[in-house]
């Protein structure tokens, strides 16, 4: 084996294995929130510290599409059981990370892996949305599946982003940060962002 291809993967499963413990701990107080206080509010809160980690996965040989998994398994594990009070009151702070991660992740893995088969994550996504937008949760990963959808719609899809001031350009910024971002609000067509893409990959060869 690749011990360097490895590395992506080994540092992939350390920190699922962690944040699915704490999550499974989490959830299993969120089902009796009304009495032990914890909800989804809590797991988000609780995925933010691990969603900083996988920039360093993806950083590693081979590690784009494995960060790109391990960021989507994250996000299943930010919110739990959601009956009985658990939804809890929409303060979700690794939502905004997680979907600015995905966006980042999804333009870069189809760059290094062009038969990607985004259609799965995405269907898995447009599920969450909805499940959670019945609990009153609006908006999880919305961009991150507005740009994968434009992948099939490209003349029709526009994705609202968030621009960092210190981003040189880019729509997601240097680096992914926790908490709610600043910057100014920008519509860019999924066109533009992968012109973006393509200009910078060619200026670094």
């Amino acid at each position: 084996m690749n011990q360097q291809s490895d590395a992506a993967k080994i540092l992939a499963k350390q920190i699922e294995e962690a944040a699915a413990e704490v999550s499974e701990e989490l959830e299993d107080q969120a089902l009796n929130a009304r009495k032990t206080g914890v909800t989804s509010d809590d797991m988000s809160a609780a995925m933010s510290r691990f969603l900083t980690e996988v920039e360093s996965v993806g950083q590693l040989p081979d590690g784009i599409p494995i960060a790109f998994d391990l960021a989507m398994r994250l996000g299943s594990y930010s919110y739990g059981g959601l009956e009985d009070g658990g939804c809890g009151n929409g303060s979700r702070p690794s939502d905004p990370i997680l979907d600015k991660l995905l966006s980042e992740l999804a333009l870069q893995r189809r760059e290094v892996e062009p038969t990607w088969n985004y259609a799965k994550a995405l269907e898995s996504l447009r599920k969450q949305n909805k499940k959670l937008e019945e609990y009153g949760i609006d908006g999880f990963c919305e961009n991150s599946i507005k740009l994968m959808d434009g992948w099939e719609k490209p003349e029709t899809a526009v994705v609202d982003l968030t621009v960092n001031q210190e981003s040189n350009g880019h729509p997601y910024g240097n680096r992914i940060e926790g908490g709610s971002s600043c910057g100014t609000r920008n519509l860019l067509t999924v066109e533009a962002m992968r012109q973006w893409n393509d200009s910078n990959v060619a200026r670094s060869k």
